[in-house]
């Protein structure tokens, strides 16, 4: 009897260390799946997203139709336009308009500007930064027949005439120059009525402060 339970006892001590084992193992899952579902709900979310700043934002006036000089500025003539391009010169809504007199005229589908609402000279109000306004003298010919009106864009040819055995040679000196005022009429509008017709016979163009010279 006692040799069989001598012989029984390493069965026994395997089998009581398999117990041990499992129950060790069994605590040790438990714990690692606490563990795993605590770090997942208080992990710190992160993202490998950057937000790039938003850029700012202007809202303008554009005119719904032609506006005069001498006319109060009502919301109604306009319609706001947000961009993220900034405008020189022109007014934002933030800039409260609304109730000033213009100075001069507006043409429908153009920004409000500060010079519409100034006491500006005509030239100014049309004239851009970095030009010159150039008054020249013109015949039938230099008018293209007569049609030449304000915002149309000329070349201007110079002739020069050659002794006896030459020829009259010409040269092209300014090109693509744009017409800002014909007989004294910045509107081709203005140049409807027979007196306007009968006005001083010159063209005004705008010439780039580089070319003047020429």
């Amino acid at each position: 009897m006692r040799a069989k339970f001598v012989s029984a006892l390493p069965a026994l001590f395997l089998a009581l260390a398999a117990v041990v084992l499992a129950i060790v193992g069994l605590v040790r899952y438990n714990q690692e799946q606490s563990s795993g579902s605590t770090g997942v709900e208080s992990a710190p979310a992160t993202s490998t997203e950057v937000n790039e700043p938003s850029l700012p934002t202007y809202r303008y006036l554009f005119a719904l139709e032609d506006i005069e000089a001498g006319t109060e500025l009502v919301p109604e003539l306009f319609a706001e336009v947000e961009t993220t391009v900034q405008l020189p010169g022109m007014l934002t809504v933030d800039d409260e308009p609304f109730g000033e007199t213009t100075t001069t005229s507006l043409r429908a589908g153009n920004p409000l500007g500060q010079s519409t609402l100034e006491n500006a000279s005509t030239l100014q109000a049309i004239l851009d930064e970095g030009m010159r306004a150039v008054a020249f003298d013109f015949n039938p010919i230099s008018s293209i027949g007569g049609l030449l009106q304000p915002g149309d864009v000329v070349d201007v040819v110079a002739t020069f005439r050659g002794d006896s055995q030459d020829g009259p040679s010409s040269l092209t000196i300014l090109r693509e120059i744009e017409v800002l005022a014909v007989k004294g009429a910045t509107d081709p509008a203005q140049l409807t009525s027979e007196d306007e017709r009968r006005r001083n016979a010159t063209m005004v163009l705008a010439v780039p402060d580089q070319q003047v010279g020429r």
